[in-house]
């Protein structure tokens, strides 16, 4: 099952926090109410969570929810419970997945106008690339791409940051979308 769930009146919201990183913070939205936090779900589905998702969870926690939908769909029940077992001494380490989005002006045409932006990035920072254990770059060139505003999912690319510390993957993170070469015309 993909569900996804928001929460109303949270004690915590993302925002800047030590340089610049982007993480949960406190609020003080409850100082003003005494009402508590509510959940709520925004999507239930029969399906498994997207690739690029599920990618991140197999390297941080051993789980491949794919191998799993699909070792299910041909009934294959040993198999799935194997593929369903977590890392025996638990999360490998910490994770963050960068997605890369489309940015580019209305005035053009949204044509991809690069190389595979990994290969790009690591020949210019290649001290990132120790901290990046998978990625995939969703466009290619010469590709039409929905311009943002269209509603269209226009993610170019998406890496996985791994690190010791949820602050250090936040930070590299950050470091990896700053760093980020594309181009359209």
């Amino acid at each position: 099952m993909h569900v996804e769930a928001r929460m109303d009146r949270s004690s915590v919201e993302y925002g800047p926090v030590d340089g610049g990183v982007v993480d949960l913070r406190p609020t003080d939205r409850m100082a003003t109410t005494n009402a508590p936090p509510v959940p709520w779900v925004l999507e239930i589905n029969p399906r498994p969570l997207g690739l690029t998702a599920s990618r991140i969870i197999e390297t941080v926690y051993g789980i491949d929810y794919s191998g799993v939908a699909i070792a299910l769909a041909i009934d294959d029940k040993e198999r799935a419970k194997s593929l369903s077992r977590p890392f025996a001494k638990g999360a490998q380490h910490t994770g963050a997945m960068v997605l890369i989005p489309a940015e580019f002006d209305q005035t053009c045409e949204g044509i991809f106008d690069s190389d595979d932006i990994w290969e790009e990035l690591l020949a210019r920072r290649p001290d990132l690339g120790k901290n990046i254990n998978r990625y995939g770059c969703l466009a290619k060139r010469g590709q039409r791409i929905p311009h943002p505003c269209s509603g269209a999912n226009t993610v170019v690319a998406y890496f996985n940051v791994f690190s010791e510390s949820r602050q250090e993957a936040l930070e590299i993170a950050a470091e990896v979308k700053r760093e980020m070469r594309y181009s359209f015309r």
